[in-house]
């Protein structure tokens, strides 16, 4: 199969060239890479339009801005599957826009929430949305004068019944870690 990269210029090209818009549609089983192949593609589109001017080391460019929107939209959209630690739950529209040169423009985000019922059941090897658990995290008590403080949440997961009824810990997400970037 083509390469990831490859397929994204080729989409870009034929937007300068053709001036038509372009999309892509990354689809998969679970599992199979779609999350973290769409943060690929949005890297390498930021990457390939950004401005040749001058960064200012103050201001976030609208190219980092776009990438790190990611954590924020997988910490309330990705739960532990039994397939998958880390499960897009959520659709994406993803569209980012271009100025006739090519440069980033902007980007907007429409997404939709595909399993509501995760917010109050899970099975027995799966956990509800990864936000429920960052939240209690100690990285959260310094944010903004406390964050758990402010939101009046307890130190133990099995206060909330809808969010400890599978799995709390996932071995290969650090909660406290991934808040920290969200």
């Amino acid at each position: 199969p083509p390469h990831l990269w490859a397929i994204a210029e080729t989409a870009y090209r034929g937007m300068l060239n053709n001036t038509k818009n372009q999309a892509m549609l990354i689809t998969g089983e679970s599992g199979a890479g779609k999350t973290e192949n769409t943060k690929k593609v949005i890297t390498y589109l930021a990457m390939v339009a950004a401005g040749s001017g001058k960064k200012s080391e103050k201001k976030v460019s609208l190219e980092d801005q776009i990438v790190a929107t990611n954590p924020i939209l997988e910490s309330y959209g990705n739960a532990k599957t039994s397939r998958n630690d880390n499960s897009s739950r959520f659709g994406k529209f993803i569209r980012i826009h271009f100025t006739s040169s090519g440069k980033l423009a902007g980007c907007d985000i429409v997404s939709y929430l595909l399993e509501k019922s995760r917010i109050t059941e899970q099975q027995e090897v799966e956990r509800s949305y990864h936000i429920f658990y960052q939240l209690l995290q100690p990285f959260g008590d310094g944010i903004g004068g406390g964050l758990k403080s402010k939101c009046h949440l307890s130190n133990d997961i099995y206060d909330y019944i809808y969010v400890s009824q599978g799995k709390t810990t996932v071995a290969s997400i650090d909660d406290n870690e991934e808040l920290e970037y969200t």
